[in-house]
Protein backbone atom coordinates (compact mmCIF):
# COMPACT_ATOMS: atom_id res chain seq x y z
CA UNK A 1 0.00 0.00 0.00
CA UNK A 2 1.38 3.67 -0.99
CA UNK A 3 1.06 5.95 1.88
CA UNK A 4 0.00 9.80 1.01
CA UNK A 5 3.74 10.92 0.90
CA UNK A 6 4.05 8.26 -1.77
CA UNK A 7 1.00 8.75 -3.62
CA UNK A 8 1.70 12.99 -4.10
CA UNK A 9 5.51 11.74 -5.00
CA UNK A 10 4.22 9.43 -7.63
CA UNK A 11 1.56 12.18 -9.21
CA UNK A 12 4.18 14.98 -9.34
CA UNK A 13 6.67 13.06 -10.97
CA UNK A 14 4.06 11.77 -13.50
CA UNK A 15 2.81 15.18 -14.32
CA UNK A 16 6.70 16.42 -14.38
CA UNK A 17 7.07 13.51 -16.85
CA UNK A 18 3.73 14.23 -19.15
CA UNK A 19 5.14 17.92 -19.29
CA UNK A 20 8.56 16.55 -20.69
CA UNK A 21 6.64 14.22 -22.91
CA UNK A 22 4.19 17.38 -23.91
CA UNK A 23 7.68 19.25 -25.00
CA UNK A 24 9.40 16.58 -26.18
CA UNK A 25 6.14 15.82 -28.89
CA UNK A 26 5.49 19.45 -29.24
CA UNK A 27 9.59 20.13 -30.43
CA UNK A 28 9.02 16.99 -32.67
CA UNK A 29 6.19 18.45 -34.34
CA UNK A 30 7.49 22.25 -34.48
CA UNK A 31 11.05 21.03 -36.16
CA UNK A 32 9.55 18.29 -38.09
CA UNK A 33 7.32 20.76 -39.29
CA UNK A 34 10.25 23.34 -39.97
CA UNK A 35 11.57 20.53 -42.04
CA UNK A 36 8.78 19.92 -43.73
CA UNK A 37 8.82 23.62 -44.73
CA UNK A 38 12.32 23.65 -45.87
CA UNK A 39 11.99 20.61 -47.85
CA UNK A 40 8.79 22.13 -49.48
CA UNK A 41 10.53 25.12 -50.37
CA UNK A 42 13.86 23.58 -51.57
CA UNK A 43 11.18 21.46 -53.51
CA UNK A 44 9.05 24.53 -55.07
CA UNK A 45 12.59 25.68 -55.77
CA UNK A 46 13.92 23.41 -57.91
CA UNK A 47 10.30 22.88 -59.31
CA UNK A 48 10.57 26.73 -60.48
CA UNK A 49 13.54 25.69 -61.74
CA UNK A 50 12.49 23.21 -63.79
CA UNK A 51 9.53 25.15 -64.53
CA UNK A 52 12.02 28.45 -66.03
CA UNK A 53 14.23 26.15 -68.03
CA UNK A 54 11.75 24.37 -70.21
CA UNK A 55 9.90 27.08 -70.56
CA UNK A 56 12.57 29.47 -70.93
CA UNK A 57 12.65 31.43 -74.11
CA UNK A 58 13.74 34.07 -76.43
CA UNK A 59 11.33 36.71 -74.95
CA UNK A 60 12.06 35.89 -71.47
CA UNK A 61 15.68 36.19 -72.33
CA UNK A 62 15.66 39.28 -74.26
CA UNK A 63 13.50 40.93 -71.42
CA UNK A 64 15.88 39.74 -68.80
CA UNK A 65 18.97 40.98 -70.85
CA UNK A 66 17.17 44.24 -71.31
CA UNK A 67 16.29 44.74 -67.82
CA UNK A 68 19.95 44.13 -66.31
CA UNK A 69 21.36 46.20 -69.10
CA UNK A 70 19.21 49.06 -67.68
CA UNK A 71 20.52 48.10 -64.25
CA UNK A 72 17.50 47.51 -62.07
CA UNK A 73 18.14 44.13 -60.57
CA UNK A 74 15.54 42.01 -62.04
CA UNK A 75 15.57 39.09 -59.85
CA UNK A 76 14.36 36.10 -62.49
CA UNK A 77 14.98 32.38 -61.97
CA UNK A 78 17.84 32.79 -64.09
CA UNK A 79 19.55 35.29 -62.23
CA UNK A 80 19.71 33.21 -58.79
CA UNK A 81 21.81 30.60 -60.60
CA UNK A 82 25.86 31.27 -60.54
CA UNK A 83 26.27 30.97 -64.12
CA UNK A 84 22.83 33.59 -64.46
CA UNK A 85 24.77 35.66 -61.91
CA UNK A 86 28.20 36.13 -63.69
CA UNK A 87 26.28 36.25 -66.75
CA UNK A 88 24.03 39.27 -65.87
CA UNK A 89 26.78 40.96 -63.86
CA UNK A 90 28.79 40.77 -67.26
CA UNK A 91 25.61 42.01 -69.56
CA UNK A 92 25.40 44.74 -66.84
CA UNK A 93 28.93 45.80 -66.56
CA UNK A 94 29.03 45.87 -71.09
CA UNK A 95 25.21 47.63 -71.07
CA UNK A 96 26.29 50.41 -68.47
CA UNK A 97 29.73 51.17 -70.02
CA UNK A 98 27.64 51.05 -73.71
CA UNK A 99 24.92 54.04 -71.98
CA UNK A 100 27.93 55.56 -70.71
CA UNK A 101 29.85 55.64 -74.41
CA UNK A 102 26.53 57.10 -75.71
CA UNK A 103 26.03 59.66 -73.19
CA UNK A 104 29.29 60.47 -73.60
CA UNK A 105 29.26 61.45 -77.31
CA UNK A 106 25.97 62.42 -77.08
CA UNK A 107 26.25 65.15 -75.05
CA UNK A 108 28.26 68.65 -74.53
CA UNK A 109 31.22 67.47 -72.64
CA UNK A 110 34.13 66.88 -74.38
CA UNK A 111 37.65 66.76 -73.87
CA UNK A 112 39.28 69.01 -76.23
CA UNK A 113 42.17 70.66 -73.99
CA UNK A 114 42.95 70.76 -70.45
CA UNK A 115 43.81 74.73 -69.90
CA UNK A 116 41.43 75.22 -67.50
CA UNK A 117 42.64 72.26 -65.03
CA UNK A 118 46.21 74.25 -65.78
CA UNK A 119 44.90 77.43 -64.29
CA UNK A 120 43.37 75.60 -61.37
CA UNK A 121 46.88 73.76 -61.10
CA UNK A 122 48.71 77.19 -60.96
CA UNK A 123 50.75 75.41 -64.37
CA UNK A 124 49.37 78.39 -66.88
CA UNK A 125 49.66 81.40 -64.54
CA UNK A 126 52.26 84.31 -65.01
CA UNK A 127 55.52 84.74 -62.93
CA UNK A 128 55.03 87.32 -60.84
CA UNK A 129 59.17 87.49 -60.33
CA UNK A 130 59.56 87.29 -64.13
CA UNK A 131 57.90 88.83 -67.06
CA UNK A 132 57.08 85.27 -68.43
CA UNK A 133 54.13 84.08 -69.92
CA UNK A 134 53.33 80.59 -71.03
CA UNK A 135 52.48 79.47 -74.42
CA UNK A 136 48.48 78.97 -73.54
CA UNK A 137 47.92 78.48 -77.50
CA UNK A 138 49.84 75.61 -77.89
CA UNK A 139 48.58 74.02 -74.46
CA UNK A 140 45.30 74.63 -75.37
CA UNK A 141 45.04 72.49 -78.33
CA UNK A 142 42.53 69.32 -77.91
CA UNK A 143 42.47 68.84 -74.12
CA UNK A 144 40.17 71.26 -72.61
CA UNK A 145 37.37 70.18 -70.14
CA UNK A 146 33.74 71.65 -70.27
CA UNK A 147 33.95 72.23 -66.31
CA UNK A 148 30.25 73.42 -66.65
CA UNK A 149 28.95 70.46 -67.86
CA UNK A 150 31.16 68.46 -65.42
CA UNK A 151 28.94 70.90 -62.79
CA UNK A 152 25.30 70.02 -64.43
CA UNK A 153 26.11 66.14 -64.62
CA UNK A 154 27.58 66.29 -60.71
CA UNK A 155 24.36 67.97 -59.77
CA UNK A 156 22.43 65.87 -61.96
CA UNK A 157 23.77 62.74 -60.21
CA UNK A 158 23.39 64.31 -56.49
CA UNK A 159 19.67 65.18 -57.46
CA UNK A 160 18.78 61.38 -58.38
CA UNK A 161 20.55 60.10 -55.44
CA UNK A 162 18.24 62.08 -52.86
CA UNK A 163 15.51 61.70 -55.31
CA UNK A 164 16.54 57.52 -55.28
CA UNK A 165 16.69 58.25 -51.57
CA UNK A 166 13.56 59.65 -51.21
CA UNK A 167 11.96 57.25 -52.73
CA UNK A 168 13.37 54.15 -51.51
CA UNK A 169 12.53 55.92 -47.92
CA UNK A 170 8.60 55.76 -49.38
CA UNK A 171 9.14 51.96 -49.58
CA UNK A 172 11.10 52.03 -46.01
CA UNK A 173 9.05 53.86 -43.99
CA UNK A 174 11.27 53.03 -40.76
CA UNK A 175 14.05 53.99 -42.93
CA UNK A 176 16.24 57.51 -42.07
CA UNK A 177 16.72 59.54 -44.77
CA UNK A 178 20.67 59.32 -44.00
CA UNK A 179 20.44 55.88 -44.43
CA UNK A 180 18.39 55.87 -47.63
CA UNK A 181 20.62 58.41 -48.98
CA UNK A 182 23.70 56.26 -47.88
CA UNK A 183 22.08 52.83 -49.38
CA UNK A 184 21.01 54.50 -52.81
CA UNK A 185 24.91 56.08 -53.37
CA UNK A 186 25.81 52.43 -52.44
CA UNK A 187 23.72 51.55 -54.94
CA UNK A 188 24.89 53.63 -57.32
CA UNK A 189 28.41 52.78 -57.39
CA UNK A 190 28.22 49.44 -57.81
CA UNK A 191 26.25 46.75 -59.45
CA UNK A 192 24.88 44.57 -56.70
CA UNK A 193 23.40 44.73 -53.41
CA UNK A 194 25.61 46.63 -51.33
CA UNK A 195 27.10 45.88 -47.58
CA UNK A 196 27.34 49.74 -46.66
CA UNK A 197 24.54 49.25 -43.94
CA UNK A 198 24.62 45.72 -42.55
CA UNK A 199 21.82 46.62 -40.08
CA UNK A 200 19.52 47.17 -42.99
CA UNK A 201 17.46 44.35 -45.17
CA UNK A 202 17.17 44.79 -48.56
CA UNK A 203 14.70 46.09 -49.73
CA UNK A 204 11.12 44.38 -49.81
CA UNK A 205 9.89 45.23 -52.73
CA UNK A 206 10.64 47.73 -55.47
CA UNK A 207 8.65 50.35 -56.28
CA UNK A 208 8.04 51.32 -60.24
CA UNK A 209 9.82 54.55 -60.08
CA UNK A 210 12.67 53.81 -57.49
CA UNK A 211 13.94 51.63 -60.11
CA UNK A 212 14.02 53.78 -62.73
CA UNK A 213 16.07 56.15 -60.27
CA UNK A 214 18.70 53.21 -59.74
CA UNK A 215 19.07 53.42 -63.30
CA UNK A 216 19.58 57.40 -63.61
CA UNK A 217 21.84 57.21 -60.54
CA UNK A 218 24.36 54.57 -62.23
CA UNK A 219 23.82 55.75 -65.07
CA UNK A 220 24.88 59.46 -64.19
CA UNK A 221 27.57 58.55 -61.58
CA UNK A 222 29.71 55.91 -64.10
CA UNK A 223 29.38 58.94 -66.71
CA UNK A 224 30.92 61.18 -64.23
CA UNK A 225 34.11 58.71 -63.36
CA UNK A 226 34.27 58.13 -66.90
CA UNK A 227 34.66 61.38 -67.72
CA UNK A 228 37.08 62.54 -64.89
CA UNK A 229 39.12 59.43 -65.81
CA UNK A 230 39.32 60.35 -69.67
CA UNK A 231 40.38 63.85 -68.24
CA UNK A 232 43.15 62.31 -66.23
CA UNK A 233 44.15 60.15 -69.26
CA UNK A 234 44.46 63.77 -71.08
CA UNK A 235 46.33 65.06 -68.56
CA UNK A 236 48.75 62.20 -67.84
CA UNK A 237 49.24 62.11 -72.02
CA UNK A 238 50.52 65.43 -72.24
CA UNK A 239 52.54 66.16 -69.37
CA UNK A 240 55.45 65.78 -71.87
CA UNK A 241 53.87 68.59 -73.85
CA UNK A 242 53.86 70.88 -70.77
CA UNK A 243 56.86 70.24 -69.74
CA UNK A 244 58.36 71.25 -73.45
CA UNK A 245 56.40 74.14 -73.91
CA UNK A 246 57.82 74.85 -71.05
CA UNK A 247 61.15 75.00 -71.19
CA UNK A 248 60.41 76.76 -74.59
CA UNK A 249 59.35 79.44 -72.81
CA UNK A 250 62.45 80.02 -70.96
CA UNK A 251 64.90 82.94 -71.54
CA UNK A 252 69.09 82.56 -72.42
CA UNK A 253 69.96 82.53 -68.45
CA UNK A 254 67.61 79.68 -68.12
CA UNK A 255 68.91 77.80 -70.86
CA UNK A 256 72.15 77.78 -69.85
CA UNK A 257 71.71 76.89 -66.26
CA UNK A 258 70.13 73.79 -67.17
CA UNK A 259 72.79 73.39 -69.63
CA UNK A 260 75.73 73.45 -67.29
CA UNK A 261 73.98 71.18 -64.91
CA UNK A 262 73.57 68.73 -67.56
CA UNK A 263 77.19 68.98 -68.23
CA UNK A 264 77.88 68.72 -64.56
CA UNK A 265 75.65 65.69 -64.22
CA UNK A 266 77.76 64.08 -67.48
CA UNK A 267 80.90 65.16 -65.96
CA UNK A 268 79.64 62.98 -62.68
CA UNK A 269 78.51 60.06 -64.16
CA UNK A 270 82.04 59.75 -66.28
CA UNK A 271 83.98 60.13 -63.37
CA UNK A 272 81.94 57.73 -61.54
CA UNK A 273 82.43 55.04 -64.52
Amino acid sequence: MFNEKDLNATTTSDKSDKSDQNMKAFLEIYYIQRYKEFVGDLQALDFELGKSDKSWNLGKIIESLLSVMMLTGADTMFYRTLFGRVAMFSIAAFGSLLVTLVLASCSSLTIVGINKCFEIFSLCKKSKSKEKSYDKNYLATDVTIDFGTLIIVTVCCAGSILLGAMAMQNDQPTWSIADATLYTFAQATTLGNSQFIPDRTALSQQTFYSIYFYASIRIFTMYWITCFALAIFKLSENLDKIARSGLSTLDMEDILLVDRARMRRQKFVRYMN
